[in-house]
């Protein structure tokens, strides 16, 4: 797989979790506004997402050298 492809794979799962991590978060701490805590778990989505990818693709990228 190419390094393009593995990153914006995982940043959009990354997104998925994180939207749905900051569901949780919103209706814990914000209950009443929920747009915080998808905007705090869109960005952590996002972050870890672009990390878990570059991470992998450095494994995968090493492994075939």
């Amino acid at each position: 797989m190419k390094k393009s492809t593995i990153i914006a794979l995982s940043i959009i799962f990354g997104v998925a979790f994180g939207n749905i991590v900051g569901l949780i978060i919103g209706s814990i701490f914000f209950k009443e506004n929920l747009g915080i805590g998808l905007v705090i778990g869109n960005s952590l989505g996002i972050s870890l997402g672009l990390i878990v990818g570059i991470i992998f693709y450095s494994i995968n990228n090493n492994d075939k050298s």
